[in-house]
C-alpha cells in the first residue's frame, strides 16, 4: 500500500522585485494564450537543450493540455516536460523577476535571455503551479496575483520531499525527471480559438518551429472543448513547398564590430500569408542566431502581394554573443522580437531588403503582365495631371513641415515660402513665423491680418488668432501658423501681407502654371517628383485597396479588392463613371494622405507621444483628407 502523502506549503511571500511593475511586465509581455504557450513550451525546450550539450539522452516530450470553455474562455493551460526538473535553489531562481536562469550565460545555447517567461505566463493568466522532480526530489511552488494586496505573491513547499509514486502519478511524471506548469486562467481578456485554428496557431508559431520540426522532440496537444470532446494531435511544422533562388554569406558593419550573416531566399508558387502583425505567417524571414529564432519578417515588403511569394532565413551569429554580452536595446523587452531601431538591427534590415528587392520586383513585373489590360490614353492623361497636383500638394507640405531652415535666424514676422508661384484657382499653403519678441503683442490682444495688395489674388482668410498658432516643434522660441492663398487670373503678381501691431512680412507671388513633373529617376530627394503614376495592379488576392510604392513613386490600385471591383475594372475600365471617378478619387486620397502623414512624422512635424502614436497618426490623416480630399475629388472629376 502506497503511503499518502500531505504535501505542506510555507507562508506566502511576496515576489522579489519592485511590485509597481511586476504586472506591467506580465502583461505586456504574455498578451495572449499563444504568448504563454510559446513561452512555457521555450522553457522546455531550453531544458532539453541544456541536457542534450551535457551529452544526456532525452526524451524530447512536451505536452500542452487546454481546457476551452464555451465563447473562447480558457480554464485551465498545463505544459509538462521529462527535461531537468529543479532543485529548490533553482525553482527559487525561476519564480525571480529578470533573473538569467536559462543558462545563456553559462555559453548554452538557449532562446531564454531575459529570465523571463515562467512568471510572466502565470501572472498574466491567473494563478499558476510549478510540480518539479529533479533526482527523485520533489518541490513545488504557487505563483499569483493578488488584487487586494495589488502583489505578486508566491510560496514554496516548506521542503522539498521524496517524489513517491503518488506524487508521481498525481503529476503526471512517472519516472525520471521533469517540470509540470499549471494555469488556472483567471484573466476575462485570454481566449482560446476552436481547435482547429488553435492547432495552426501552435504548429506555425514562428517561435517554436524549430522545436515542431525536430526530431528530437515530441510536441502533443491536448484539447478539450466545453461540450467534453478532447481532441489529441501530434504537433509537426513543416515549411511551405519552395525552390531556393539564392543563399549567400553578407558581411554586416556596424561600427566597431561586423558580423557576417547568412540569408536563405526561397520562393512559393503560391502567394503566402502576410507576417504583419501575424506570427504564424508562412511568409517572410526567420531571423535567427543560435539556439533560436528572434523574429520573421518581410521588411517594408510585409504588404506587398508579390513579396508573399518569399520567405527564407537569415542566421546571424553576432546576436547571441551581443546578448550574452548584455547588449541593451537589440532585443525587443516584451518579447516582440528584435529592436528594430538598434544599430545592428537598422543594418540588418537594409542588407536583406537589398537582396529581395530585385526578386520581388521580377514578380511584380510578372504578375502584371498576367492579363493585364492597357490603359487608355484618356485616363492616362487625367492621372498625370493628378500626379502633377499631388506633387505640388506634396511639396507644400514638405516644405511645412520641414519649416525654417537650421540656419534660419527668425528675429521678425516672416512668411515663408517668401516667393511662391500659384496655380490658378488652386490654393497653396503659406506658413507664418512669430519670433518670441513679438508674443507680448498677442498676449496683450493683438491679431495677425492677412491680405493681398492684387485684385486677382485672394487670402483664404484675413487674420489669424493666437489660439490658431502653434509652439514650433523643434525651436521653442517661434509660433507659426498657416493660411491658404489662391489667384484666378494667369500671369498675375502680387504680395500677400501679414501685419501685426506696428509689425508687418509679406511673400511674393506669382500666378503661373505648374513646372513640368520630374521623370522617376530624379525622385529620390526631390519633394515635386514623390508620385510618378497612378496604375492598376491586377493582383488577384491583394491584401489592401491601394498603395504607395516609395521606391518607384507609383500609387498603385488593386482592382481585385473587394468593393472596388464593384466600380473600378481592368485598365482602370469604369473610372471615367461617376461611381468609378468617387472611388478613384478616395482611393488616391487614402494613399497620398498616408504617406504625407508617415513623412510628416519623419520630418518631426506632429508631436508623437508613448501610448498614442495610432490615434495621432489617424488624426494627422484625418486634418491632410480636410485639406486635400475635395480638391483630389475636383480633379478627378473635371
Amino acid at each position: 500500500m502506497v503511503e499518502k502523502v500531505v504535501m505542506e506549503y510555507g507562508a506566502t511571500q511576496t515576489l522579489p522585485i519592485s511590485q509597481s511593475i511586476v504586472k506591467q511586465m506580465s502583461l505586456s509581455t504574455i498578451r495572449n494564450t499563444m504568448d504563454a504557450i510559446v513561452e512555457l513550451v521555450t522553457n522546455s525546450d531550453d531544458s532539453y537543450m541544456r541536457l542534450e550539450q551535457d551529452h544526456v539522452h532525452v526524451t524530447g516530450n512536451i505536452g500542452v493540455f487546454i481546457q476551452r470553455e464555451k465563447g473562447g474562455r480558457v480554464q485551465s493551460l498545463l505544459i509538462r516536460d521529462n527535461a531537468e526538473g529543479m532543485d529548490r535553489p533553482s525553482l527559487e531562481k525561476a519564480i525571480k523577476f529578470a533573473e538569467p536562469a536559462s543558462g545563456i550565460k553559462e555559453g548554452k545555447t538557449v532562446r531564454g535571455y531575459f529570465g523571463r517567461g515562467l512568471k510572466e505566463a502565470i501572472i498574466a493568466l491567473g494563478k499558476g503551479r510549478i510540480n518539479t522532480i529533479r533526482n527523485n526530489i520533489y518541490d513545488s511552488a504557487e505563483v499569483w496575483w493578488d488584487n487586494k494586496n495589488n502583489q505578486g505573491q508566491y510560496r514554496l513547499l516548506k521542503q522539498p520531499i521524496q517524489a513517491s509514486a503518488d506524487i508521481r502519478n498525481k503529476i503526471g511524471i512517472p519516472v525520471g525527471n521533469g517540470t509540470v506548469v499549471t494555469v488556472e486562467i483567471q484573466n476575462p481578456k485570454i481566449t482560446c480559438p476552436d481547435y482547429k485554428t488553435f492547432h495552426h496557431q501552435l504548429t506555425c508559431h514562428y517561435a517554436l518551429r524549430d522545436i515542431n520540426s525536430s526530431p528530437e522532440r515530441n510536441v502533443k496537444l491536448i484539447f478539450s472543448d466545453w461540450k467534453g470532446v478532447t481532441t489529441t494531435a501530434q504537433i509537426s511544422y513543416s515549411p511551405p513547398d519552395g525552390e531556393i533562388i539564392d543563399s549567400k554569406s553578407v558581411k554586416l558593419d556596424i561600427g566597431t564590430f561586423t558580423d557576417e550573416i547568412q540569408v536563405k531566399v526561397y520562393k512559393s508558387e503560391e502567394q503566402l500569408e502576410s507576417p504583419r502583425n501575424n506570427p504564424y505567417a508562412k511568409a517572410g524571414f526567420l531571423i535567427r542566431t543560435e539556439g533560436a529564432i528572434l523574429d520573421l519578417q518581410l521588411f517594408k515588403f510585409d504588404d506587398n502581394e508579390a513579396g508573399l511569394y518569399f520567405f527564407g532565413d537569415v542566421f546571424c551569429p553576432k546576436i547571441v554573443k551581443m546578448l550574452k554580452a548584455d547588449e541593451q536595446g537589440l532585443v525587443d523587452t516584451n518579447r516582440g522580437g528584435l529592436e528594430w531601431k538598434h544599430p545592428y538591427c537598422q543594418k540588418l534590415r537594409t542588407s536583406i531588403e537589398a537582396i529581395l528587392t530585385p526578386y520581388i520586383r521580377g514578380k511584380e513585373k510578372e504578375l502584371e503582365k498576367k492579363g493585364a489590360v492597357e490603359v487608355s490614353e484618356n485616363t492616362k492623361k487625367a492621372l498625370n495631371k493628378l500626379c502633377d497636383l499631388l506633387n505640388r500638394f506634396a511639396k507644400d507640405e514638405i516644405e511645412l513641415a520641414k519649416g525654417i531652415e537650421t540656419d534660419t535666424n527668425i528675429v521678425e514676422l516672416m512668411i515663408k515660402p517668401e516667393y511662391a508661384n500659384l496655380e490658378i484657382n488652386e490654393s497653396r499653403l503659406f506658413s507664418l513665423y512669430i519670433p518670441q519678441d513679438l508674443w507680448n503683442l498677442l498676449d496683450s490682444g493683438e491679431k495677425l491680418y492677412l491680405e493681398s495688395n492684387s485684385p486677382n489674388i485672394f487670402v483664404a482668410q484675413s487674420e489669424i488668432a493666437a489660439s490658431a498658432l502653434s509652439l514650433h516643434p523643434k525651436y521653442s522660441e517661434i509660433l507659426y501658423g498657416h493660411f491658404e492663398v489662391f489667384g484666378d487670373m494667369d500671369g498675375a503678381t502680387g504680395k500677400v501681407i501679414c501685419k501685426l501691431g506696428q509689425y508687418s512680412a509679406f511673400a511674393n507671388v506669382k500666378v503661373a502654371p505648374p513646372q513640368k513633373a520630374t521623370k522617376k529617376k530624379t525622385l529620390s530627394g526631390k519633394w515635386h517628383g514623390l508620385f510618378s503614376e497612378i496604375i492598376p495592379d491586377e493582383t488577384l488576392k491583394p491584401l489592401q485597396r491601394v498603395k504607395y510604392d516609395s521606391d518607384t513613386g507609383e500609387i498603385r490600385v488593386f482592382i481585385n479588392f473587394p468593393s472596388v471591383n464593384l466600380y473600378i475594372g481592368s485598365g482602370l475600365q469604369g473610372a471615367e463613371t461617376l461611381e468609378g471617378k468617387i472611388m478613384l478619387a478616395e482611393l488616391v486620397s487614402e494613399a497620398f494622405c498616408r504617406y504625407i502623414a508617415i513623412k510628416r512624422r519623419e520630418l518631426g512635424k506632429d508631436p508623437y507621444f508613448p501610448g498614442t502614436e495610432i490615434d495621432t497618426f489617424n488624426s494627422v490623416i484625418n486634418e491632410l483628407q480636410r485639406k486635400y480630399l475635395n480638391h483630389i475629388h475636383k480633379a478627378i472629376a473635371s
